[in-house]
């Protein structure tokens, strides 16, 4: 053939070479431009191309990418989001939660329409209860040296309760009252003299009832001690106060929170029927809606308040409360399950109608106005420290886990009237008239199990007889507390 002949074939062979070349440069611009629109990985499509050129211009043409295996990620998928209402109120609008009207009662220390044993029977998902059970994210450390300012007819002795077993199973240190009590010499003002020292330096848990004084716990407690306290709606907050203390105080000659309100509105100081919640901060409780000044007395409270204290929870929310706690405090979800203590039986509960309610807000107007700021505040501490939808996730969880040790832990599944409590060490004591109600245990517990289910049910008075024993009175705690303080 001649090279004239051979012209045409070379020609053609340039021709494909050319088109290939600017194909290839195409495809680099499409790569960088994609890349950077983060439409496709680059490196990708290189390889598609570099590998196999049919298959590239076969992904430019169809969209299709070939499939590739995918990288295996280590450990479980996360768990599903679970479905559950939930509806915080706006910052502009704080919750007036309306009491019922005649004939419907209110639940004692938490309200029903957050229910503590709700939901009590099997899972049929121990995967999600485990994932419950998970420890804090390594980056928080947990927190040890805490103050609780125990309120009155809040629930929280439930609270309480919770830190007594947090505190027991670690060995830590709590600041009791002396001889054996379970108050700190209330309605005093608190100070250092009301602790049990005996030859203790250092204390890690203040909980139990007192009249607030930040400048004396400052001097007990560590300076990286957190405080936190809890609120409840005044209105069933004092139902329940009226019901516990009618044989005392100023209650006695009364036979309703009405007859009380319109006849007994004469002694401004008493701290278990006048704005108990500021008392046992630390405040004057004498104010009433025409104090001319209240505006002021109001704001200088909730001002205190937000100054000494880290997190204010409502009791109206216990579940989204324990949620915010563990948060807070870097603690595991089985270490703010619980049951509710120191409650009410169901004949033990009166109605409120709705004229009584308003009643109430104003008598109590210092511990309605404070409410209200809170429980505004509290769904501001939900957002910043948990997010809205991992409080639903993990509130789900929590109900879960209490309905997996009530079915271990309780006979028949619920609470019992206190003179059906079996064990004396778990009874609820109790001199008035009000019926308090306990638990009874699951017969055939293993010892551990039982010891766990035992302190869980543990009402406040025999809690707090237990650690003082421990701590004062058993030599095997005395020799750990020595070790420890050598190291």
């Amino acid at each position: 053939m001649s090279a004239l002949d051979q012209l045409p074939s070379a020609a053609s062979c340039l021709q494909r070479r050319w088109r290939s070349l600017c194909i290839f440069l195409v495809l680099l611009v499409v790569c960088i431009t994609m890349q950077t629109l983060r439409v496709q990985p680059a490196s990708a499509l290189w390889k598609l191309f570099a590998l196999d050129g049919g298959t590239a211009v076969k992904y430019f043409r169809t969209g299709e990418e070939t499939k590739e295996p995918r990288p295996q990620i280590d450990g479980p998928p996360p768990p599903p989001l679970l479905q559950q209402n939930f509806t915080p109120q706006q910052e502009n609008q704080p919750t007036d939660h309306p009491p019922p009207v005649q004939g419907v009662q209110l639940e004692d220390d938490l309200l029903e329409v957050k229910s503590q044993n709700e939901g009590a029977g099997n899972l049929s998902n121990d995967g999600l209860l485990e994932r419950g059970k998970q420890n804090p994210p390594k980056s928080c450390q947990a927190k040890s040296h805490i103050v609780f300012l125990k309120t009155h007819k809040t629930g929280s002795s439930t609270v309480q309760n919770i830190l007594y077993r947090y505190g027991d199973n670690r060995d830590l240190t709590f600041a009791l009252p002396r001889n054996k009590k379970h108050m700190m010499s209330y309605p005093e003002y608190f100070t250092t003299d009301f602790v049990e020292k005996k030859d203790l330096t250092h204390f890690d848990i203040l909980c139990n009832h007192m009249r607030f004084r930040k400048s004396e716990v400052k001097k007990l407690m560590p300076e990286d001690s957190f405080y936190f306290s809890i609120l409840r709606h005044p209105v069933p907050s004092m139902e329940s106060a009226f019901m516990f203390f009618k044989g005392f105080e100023d209650f006695s000659n009364f036979t309703s929170v009405d007859d009380f309100l319109d006849n007994g509105q004469n002694n401004l100081e008493d701290h278990f029927a006048h704005n108990t919640l500021a008392f046992d901060f630390g405040y004057d409780n004498t104010a009433t809606a025409d104090t001319s000044d209240l505006e002021t007395i109001v704001n200088q409270a909730i001002a205190g308040i937000e100054k000494d204290f880290h997190l204010i929870l409502i009791t109206e929310y216990f579940d989204e409360s324990m949620i915010l706690l563990k948060h807070a405090l870097c603690w595991s979800l089985e270490d703010v399950v619980s049951f509710k203590v120191n409650s009410r039986a169901k004949q033990s509960l009166t109605s409120v109608s709705s004229i009584t309610a308003e009643k109430i807000k104003r008598w109590n107007i210092l511990d309605w106005r404070i409410y209200q700021h809170f429980n505004t505040t509290f769904w501001n501490k939900v957002r910043s420290l948990v997010g809205e939808e991992e409080m639903k996730l993990e509130v789900s969880q929590l109900k879960e886990l209490r309905a997996k040790l009530t079915s271990t832990c309780l006979k028949g599944g619920h609470s019992v009237e206190q003179k059906e409590v079996k064990d004396k060490t778990v009874k609820p004591i109790h001199h008035g008239a009000v019926v308090i109600e306990g638990y009874n245990l699951n017969p055939n517990l293993d010892i551990q199990t039982k010891e766990k289910c035992q302190r869980m049910i543990m009402p406040e008075l025999q809690y707090n007889e237990h650690l003082y024993v421990k701590q004062f009175e058993k030599e095997s705690f005395k020799k750990r507390r020595k070790k420890a303080k050598r190291h």
